[in-house]
């Protein structure tokens, strides 16, 4: 795919870089952690999100520097480490230099982890801080999220025909399938509330057919291939380097040689020169004498 395809040109490209401290660098590594994220690498994704945060306040560039900071968030939720995500997004609520889009997203990301960790217990703050991120939301297609979740809430708080309204604009709207998985669920639970047998039967197999497409997406063979092809390419790198600096160290050895023999010759030469012209000198001093 076009996404595990660039993956692997951003790994390359890493190790190509000479000036580790420039924001270009920086910029790579914040689109290969991006990658991470996509392929569900989250260790990978934290560690590349931390270490180019760090480049990016040493430059500095403090509004990539939160941005980069945003997404180690998001790899924290995913890897179900909810505790660090939930501080780095109430951090984050603070930062005078994160983009409002992104400001506003905490607000969505908080209410996700407080659906993970207390579901049904925290509906109304749910509900609470899904409403602040659609208040700050400026186009439909931000807002798809927002409803997705916001259904999931009104579930819980037994409003079910609203939950289902936004539900299913959620599952109709995107083209995300982490978003439409989280809606076909939550569709499958007001079908079954409702005693609406068929429609929970359908939203079941949707959810089957998502999962499955999400599992292919995140293969672990492509996931083996990545690391395979960036290993390949590092070692031929270093081959090539390897192979570069025997080259240059040989070359410089010639020289060196040649130039000890041309130096042994001059003198050798000179010195010879030096012997005929004292003989010559000697015999003239001898014949005057």
């Amino acid at each position: 795919s076009s996404d595990l395809e660039m993956l692997i040109a951003l790994l390359k490209a890493k190790e190509l870089f000479t000036d580790t401290l420039s924001t270009a660098y920086a910029d790579n590594l914040y689109l290969l952690g991006i990658h991470y994220n996509n392929r569900a690498l989250y260790d990978d994704a934290i560690e590349t999100f931390n270490t180019c945060r760090r480049l990016y306040l040493r430059i500095p560039e403090q509004r990539k520097a939160a941005r980069a900071f945003y997404n180690m968030g998001l790899a924290y939720y995913e890897k179900k480490d909810y505790n660090t995500a939930q501080y780095i997004f109430e951090e984050l609520l603070s930062d005078a230099f994160l983009d409002p889009a992104l400001h506003n997203a905490c607000y969505l990301q908080l209410a996700h982890v407080e659906n993970a960790t207390k579901g049904i217990d925290e509906a109304e703050r749910v509900l609470e801080l899904v409403n602040i991120y659609l208040a700050g939301c400026t186009t439909e297609k931000e807002r798809v999220p927002g409803y997705a979740l916001k259904g999931i809430g009104l579930y819980y708080v037994h409003k079910n025909d609203s939950a289902f309204a936004y539900l299913e604009k959620a599952h109709r709207l995107t083209d995300d399938l982490s978003i439409k998985i989280l809606a076909i669920k939550g569709l499958e639970w007001v079908a079954t509330h409702l005693k609406q047998y068929q429609a929970a039967w359908n939203a079941e197999l949707l959810n089957k057919q998502y999962q499955e497409e999400r599992a292919k997406q995140l293969s672990q063979s492509e996931i083996t291939q990545i690391r395979l092809e960036h290993n390949d390419e590092i070692q031929n790198q270093r081959y090539h380097s390897k192979v570069s600096r025997i080259v240059f160290t040989g070359i410089s050895l010639l020289v060196i040689v040649i130039a000890v023999i041309v130096i042994v010759i001059i003198q050798r030469d000179r010195r010879r020169e030096a012997y005929y012209l004292q003989k010559y000198d000697d015999l003239i001093h001898k014949q005057i004498s």
